[in-house]
């Protein structure tokens, strides 16, 4: 068993969905409903993906929607997701909030948390989303659509005074909308169309810039900054200099910028277009001695699936930007990380688990494996291999990057609150079996409001 506070052999006793033991690896536990025979294999937390796009609701039919998605997080030994709000309407106040919980709620097969948007217009609304449990607020430094504006410099930084003062988190794509225009222009006015113009239309110096004037925008605010998709090792350089200084600033970055880099745009064409995009094989190799040197916080999958019909019209340039990901994110990083570079386990369980735990607010309940915490484990037989094939997966858009790749290592069971949900292929539960997880900080706010309120 690993856990981020250490790896040793062990018996869990989960009762009524929280850890009730901690046994010895010879104890049969207590008669239960069931049992796992994992002698031989890898226990870890049930990983926590801060980063993934299930488009619901939507005004027509979604790419990918909460049943599919967290199915597809289940077999890929996720066990709770802090959905994006890039939904139709995304959840900009109160009303959009609770309905996409509610809708999320009917349709999940693991525990899930939403983020909220920081758009222009919603700057007055974060606090009632953080009341109501929202995770954090993602805001674009560049376009992102038209439902979903991009917020200038000045409204992100009346953002970040927001959050500072009700004590939330403001998690920004940090592209610069001025360099990758300038970039791309040249390149499409010149007539390329190869799918590697894709990669040096937005250099690392736009993603460069970006997270510096996003580091400078939170430390005058004094608020909590998170990148999201980080897919430049120097952007890791520029954060720990930032917590050296004491900026509240984490950083992610994604299994496809850590597997795949910008060949695969040779290969794959707008399949493996991306935003940030595939990033040199040079730059791939450092981003992976930044993880293993602990200076990027944790993994997220930025799952965004589009159709095939979506990614093969017109030329590369017509294509939309994004992937899936979330069923394969854990098999990369058991396969790249742990059996190829020898990762320690329980640093492998802070980058997958623990760190995006503690980040959110869920940690305790989430993101380990000790008394009290969520019966959420995933076993993983490090002996095997697994092929991915368009047939195993769960996506509703039946394809990935990956396909016909063999990883080392394979997930052979989930489970969520001391329920198996995934086992060997199949799911275990019916949609709606997933819970809505609260930060522990809006929890103990509401609590005491509600308390206050009684007492009046």
């Amino acid at each position: 068993m690993a856990t981020d506070y250490g790896v040793f052999d062990a018996t869990i006793v989960v009762r009524d969905g929280r850890i009730a033991a901690l046994e010895d690896d010879d104890s049969r536990g207590p008669e239960a409903e069931a049992k796992i025979d994992a002698r031989g294999k890898l226990i870890i937390p049930g990983c926590v993906d801060a980063h993934c796009h299930f488009d619901e609701p939507m005004p027509g039919e979604s790419r990918e929607g909460f049943e599919s998605g967290t199915r597809s997080a289940a077999a890929g030994g996720v066990t709770t997701v802090l959905e994006h709000p890039i939904s139709i309407p995304p959840p900009r106040d109160a009303e959009t909030f609770l309905a996409k919980k509610a809708l999320a709620k009917t349709r999940s097969v693991i525990d899930f948390g939403l983020w909220g948007a920081l758009i222009p217009t919603s700057i007055d609304h974060l606090a009632e989303m953080h009341e109501l449990g929202a995770v954090a607020f993602k805001g674009f430094m560049s376009a992102a659509g038209a439902d979903y504006p991009m917020v200038e410099d000045g409204e992100l930084l009346a953002g970040l005074q927001v959050a500072s003062r009700i004590g939330a988190i403001i998690g920004v794509h940090a592209e610069s909308e001025a360099l990758t225009n300038y970039f791309t222009d040249k390149l499409a006015q010149a007539g390329r169309r190869d799918p590697r113009a894709i990669a040096e239309g937005r250099p690392p110096i736009a993603e460069y810039e970006s997270i510096q004037r996003a580091i400078v925008l939170a430390r005058f605010a004094n608020a909590r900054l998170h990148i999201v998709h980080m897919s430049i090792p120097e952007g890791a350089n520029l954060i720990q200099s930032a917590r050296r200084e004491g900026v509240q600033v984490t950083a992610e970055t994604c299994p496809h910028y850590l597997h795949l880099d910008w060949t695969a745009l040779d290969r794959l064409g707008a399949y493996a277009k991306c935003k940030p995009p595939l990033r040199s094989p040079e730059s791939t190799e450092e981003l992976w001695r930044a993880v293993l040197d602990g200076k990027i916080d944790f993994i997220a999958a930025d799952h965004a699936p589009y159709t095939r019909a979506e990614k093969e019209r017109g030329t590369v340039w017509d294509a939309p930007w994004g992937m899936p990901g979330i069923q394969t994110m854990i098999p990369i990083l058991i396969s790249d990380g742990i059996i190829k570079r020898g990762w320690d386990l329980a640093s492998f369980v802070r980058f997958t688990s623990s760190n995006c735990a503690h980040r959110f607010g869920i940690y305790g309940r989430k993101g380990t494996i000790r008394v009290g915490a969520d019966g959420d484990l995933v076993v993983i037989d490090p002996q095997a291999s697994w092929t991915v094939r368009s047939e195993d997966l769960f996506y509703k858009q039946r394809w990935s990057a990956l396909e016909g790749e063999t990883l080392s290592g394979r997930i052979d069971h989930t489970v969520v609150r001391g329920r198996v949900v995934y086992d060997s292929g199949e799911i275990k539960v019916e949609s709606g079996y997933g819970e809505f997880v609260m930060p522990e900080r809006q929890a103990a706010a509401s609590e005491a409001r509600q308390r206050e309120a009684m007492t009046v």
